[in-house]
């Protein structure tokens, strides 16, 4: 026996998971955008679902967005077709972000309070680690565990430093938008996978091309075309921010980070969304920030500073020839 090399190891492929784990900075700034995304999309689109029926302007988010996102894949070049075999997983996923994911967000949001639908969305990270342990994709880290905890605290104090009357909110809107966050883990979780195999550009234009298609079905029945023809200007642009960022911007960068790092790493800046959406309501509405919002922040923040690093490899002592 000669001398012991030190020899790095990890649960699946040794540095190259190790790598893939590691939140880079191209990661952070792709998941901080979404996240200014996520915010607008809470209070415009809040807005717009008051000035217009909610289901039609699911349908016409959906619908412009596979319309822009079709071209978008045309203009790519061949292959124009998904591969055979992701097809199907194409179009189940299709439905779990349209008719489920912004169909179930937006109508809820109809009924809701955007600072109420923004927290329950801080419930992803908590499911896509829990289904990552269950269907061991993930291995525990105390580290990870302790900043999602950390956040998790944040938004319950955020959510409960008013009081649990007004934590309550309405709870049909609340029961709809917990649907969508039902099934954005389930997106979030699957969705790495098929990001690494088409890449997140095609990921999330195939994704939402289906949700498209899914929607068609039910437009002609559901669609008030009338009152989107005679919506106000301000209205109209709202549902084009729901279409270019909501829909096309954040679905690409949430992709694009699922494809360079673990899903629960992704999914903890989801708790970013409440303190954004607290801090853009006291710069555009005026609401006033309390020390329950301060204290709720840190809590986040400091919760998605930790789970977002990346834990050490393990060394082990191995002979060596």
């Amino acid at each position: 026996m000669g001398a012991e090399a030190p020899r790095v190891s990890s649960t699946v492929n040794g540095r190259d998971r190790d790598r893939e784990r590691k939140t880079s900075p191209v990661v952070t700034l792709a998941l901080l955008t979404q996240t200014l995304l996520a915010v607008g999309t809470y209070l415009i689109g809040k807005e717009v679902t008051q000035r217009l029926d909610a289901i039609t302007v699911i349908c016409t988010r959906s619908l412009l967005s596979a319309v822009f996102l079709g071209g978008v894949i045309l203009a790519m070049g061949r292959p124009f077709l998904p591969p055979r075999q992701l097809i199907p997983k194409l179009v189940l996923f299709g439905f779990l972000a349209g008719p489920i994911n912004q169909g179930a967000f937006l109508y809820g949001l109809s009924k809701t309070h955007p600072a109420h639908a923004s927290l329950l969305y801080a419930l992803t990270p908590a499911g896509v680690y829990l289904g990552g342990l269950l269907l061991a994709r993930e291995r525990r880290e105390n580290r990870r565990v302790l900043g999602i905890a950390l956040a998790f605290a944040g938004v319950l104090v955020l959510l409960f430093g008013k009081g649990l009357a007004e934590a309550r909110g309405t709870l049909e809107g609340d029961a709809w938008v917990l649907a969508a966050v039902v099934a954005w883990i389930v997106v979030t979780m699957e969705g790495k996978q098929l990001a690494a195999e088409i890449g997140p550009l095609k990921a999330s234009a195939w994704m939402l091309v289906f949700a498209g298609v899914w929607v068609a079905f039910a437009a002609p029945f559901l669609l008030d075309a009338r009152a989107l023809g005679a919506a106000e200007p301000l209205t109209l642009a709202g549902v084009g921010y729901l279409v270019l960022l909501s829909s096309v911007a954040s679905y690409l960068l949430w992709n694009f980070a699922l494809s360079r790092a673990d899903a629960s790493a992704v999914a903890v800046f989801a708790n970013l969304q409440p303190v954004g959406t607290a801090v853009a309501a006291w710069a555009i509405r005026g609401e006033p920030l309390t020390w329950v919002m301060v204290a709720g922040g840190a809590l986040v923040l400091g919760g998605v500073r930790l789970a977002s690093q990346v834990a050490r490899p393990r060394v082990e002592a191995v002979g060596q020839a």
